[in-house]
């Protein structure tokens, strides 16, 4: 994923899950972007790429279950306990040969003779003994390689048959999930929130009277209820002086502005959306996506959930400058 050095742990914590791991954590994260807090950090693109990475780990997955079911190989020869005792002996008596030899009138000695008619007629035994041997064998490891070679046929097509039912169900999980990221993204308007959200450059100001107005005609018209205007009406006791809309129509976040503080909010009434409250330079830090404001200016920014104490956390926030 394209992630910045403070997060290469979770980007090697990723590359490190399994496909069952990494489904479980795409759920979960599906399942936060639905949830009310909407806690997920990750935009619509991170899910898919994710996403890509799942789907790679059903055919690699696949692959690597078969790749284990090794070839088997054809045995080496093994020599018998006779032809190793022949072969030791034949050693021995190599070192009992004096590194120069001493030769009187042209002769090796007697002894340095006798060594080495003792060591050829050994070699000639051992010679024999070793063809005899390995055509004996060879003959039973073709019939051994031979049952191995049915064997691991027949091991592997029980692996495929099992590795291919598993690959298939894994198919349907990996699209459903797609189709879970596009349907959250598609459903939402506008199509993408995390895109249109942060294009705040004002076209125009309003004041959080228009704002509300506007979401309480969005609300009418809405019976799923996916607006909170309480959050609104909240804000509003704060007493901001400038209100800001996007580019991309009301349905995104809205910046909030102060006289008395540098501070601005970034609230957005849709249901599921954490308020954000930047220190200094909004303009500029609101067109990063959620994730760099939290890793790249988690000194300028802070996160809210609307849970609990909420507005009373964002109040102590905005006060205390």
């Amino acid at each position: 994923m394209s992630m910045n050095k403070k997060n290469t742990l979770i980007e090697k914590k990723i590359s490190a899950m399994d496909f069952d791991g990494l489904r479980d954590y795409l759920k979960i994260q599906i399942d936060m972007l639905g949830s009310a807090n909407n806690d997920s950090t990750l935009s619509k693109d991170e899910l898919l790429e994710l996403f890509g990475i799942l789907k790679s780990k059903v055919t690699n997955d696949y692959k690597k279950a078969l790749d284990a079911i090794t070839t088997p190989q054809f045995s080496s020869f093994i020599a018998s306990d006779r032809l190793r005792i022949l072969e030791e002996r034949r050693g021995a008596l190599k070192k009992q040969l004096p590194d120069r030899h001493v030769k009187r009138n042209n002769t090796v000695s007697k002894q340095v003779q006798t060594i080495y008619k003792e060591m050829s007629s050994l070699f000639k035994e051992i010679e024999s003994l070793k063809i005899q041997e390995m055509e004996e064998q060879r003959k039973g490891r073709v019939r051994k390689h031979e049952l191995a070679i049915k064997e691991y046929f027949k091991k592997r097509g029980k692996v495929k048959l099992v590795e291919e039912q598993k690959k298939q169900a894994r198919i349907i999980e990996v699209k459903n999930i797609r189709e879970m990221i596009l349907n959250y993204f598609n459903s939402r308007r506008p199509e993408d929130i995390r895109r249109i959200s942060w294009q705040i450059l004002p076209p125009g100001k309003w004041s959080i009277d228009q704002i509300t107005k506007h979401y309480r005609a969005l609300e009418s018209n809405n019976s799923k209820g996916k607006y909170e205007l309480n959050r609104l009406e909240s804000l509003k006791t704060l007493n901001p002086t400038t209100c800001y809309i996007g580019l991309e129509e009301f349905e995104g976040y809205v910046v909030f502005c102060f006289d008395y503080t540098e501070k601005a909010i970034l609230e957005n009434p849709v249901r599921g959306n954490a308020i954000y409250v930047i220190y200094n330079n909004w303009p500029e830090m609101s067109k990063m996506t959620k994730r760099e404001l939290l890793t790249n200016q988690d000194d300028n920014v802070k996160r809210i959930i609307h849970r609990g104490d909420w507005f009373q956390r964002l109040k102590s926030n905005i006060i205390n400058s």
